[in-house]
């Protein structure tokens, strides 16, 4: 059994900046003026001066079952890719 919330960085969501967005990813960086969240897209830098709110939560932000649908050989490759510091391209349009 694999649980994927023990593996990865604390999560911060949400996130709320003081021009209305609300934000949730892995926490990739932190200093002391901003925080660096790793999203779907390229990671978002945020100046904690323009947060209004922060939580942390212990958990994934992988749905629940998600791994239901993959044969044991493609979870086995998910969970290799994970932690690397590669990204795929998303498709064009």
């Amino acid at each position: 059994m694999f649980f994927v919330s023990s593996t990865r960085r604390p999560i911060i969501s949400p996130v709320t900046t003081r021009d209305g967005r609300t934000l949730a990813g892995n926490a990739a960086a932190e200093e002391a003026r901003q925080l660096t969240l790793r999203l779907i897209s390229p990671d978002t830098v945020i100046a904690k001066a323009d947060l209004i709110s922060r939580q942390k939560s212990p958990l994934s932000i992988t749905p629940e079952g998600i791994l239901k649908s993959l044969t044991n050989d493609e979870v086995r490759d998910l969970f290799a890719y994970l932690p690397t510091p590669a990204r795929v391209p998303l498709p064009k349009p």
